[in-house]
């Protein structure tokens, strides 16, 4: 009788991919996701990014949304978007737990009338009893600390964080080196030079560029979601 070995293991490999590295390393697996234009722009000058991409493109933001236990933002992108970082529009199973909604709110910006989410990491208090009343939990720190936020992720059980931006958001999780994979919605449009970039970290050379391993490309619509593996920190 013959026997095969490792038939599907890299189909097994990436839908095992956030349970394992939780496993080992003690934290979330931590996905990126933007929208950018073909010449890498997240917004226009003026700030404005809806709709880099079509219809079929944020369908399938939703599914990726919807395998993510905790979707993530920035205070600019709450109070400039106000995200509902709800799963729609797609086909959810009868047990479906909504991901969780997380806050990083530096500078105690933003209230829950501007954005609804349920976990909190501020290092002011402006607005901690408003939170507070509206049900969500609150972690004031002195100073936000990636690494801590993802350890208390790991303990509410989140496999995999969706990294929804902004720039500021995108720039600090990069030069930490806590990007495990980067998914890129890039959009059939271009905003120019003066659009905002995907991050604003300072790369002097092309030696020090911050490598990338490509997983997937799909075609959605007049978009493309491309997925890469980071292989090295800044």
């Amino acid at each position: 009788m013959n026997v095969h070995v490792g038939l599907g293991s890299e189909l097994a490999e990436e839908s095992l991919r956030p349970y394992l590295h939780q496993r080992k390393h003690g934290r979330p697996y931590c996905v990126m996701k933007s929208a950018i234009s073909l010449d890498g722009r997240i917004a226009a000058k003026d700030g404005s990014s809806q709709w880099i991409t079509g219809e079929e493109a944020r369908r399938n933001v939703h599914e990726l949304r919807a395998e993510s236990q905790a979707i993530l933002i920035g205070s600019g992108t709450a109070i400039a978007d106000k995200p509902k970082l709800t799963v729609r529009d797609i086909e959810l199973p009868d047990q479906f737990k909504p991901p969780l909604r997380v806050l990083l709110d530096s500078r105690g910006r933003v209230s829950p009338s501007d954005f609804q989410g349920d976990l909190i990491f501020s290092s002011k208090v402006h607005h901690q009893k408003d939170w507070e009343a509206s049900g969500a939990e609150v972690h004031v720190m002195e100073s936000i600390n990636l690494k801590k936020v993802l350890k208390i992720l790991n303990e509410k059980g989140v496999l995999q964080l969706m990294i929804e931006g902004g720039q500021s958001i995108y720039t600090a999780f990069l030069r930490e080196g806590l990007v495990d994979q980067l998914a890129v919605y890039i959009g059939a449009c271009l905003l120019g030079p003066a659009g905002i970039a995907l991050n604003d970290l300072s790369i002097p050379s092309i030696n020090e560029a911050l490598r990338l391993k490509l997983l997937k490309m799909q075609q959605l619509g007049q978009d493309m979601r491309l997925d890469y593996l980071c292989l090295q920190e800044l």
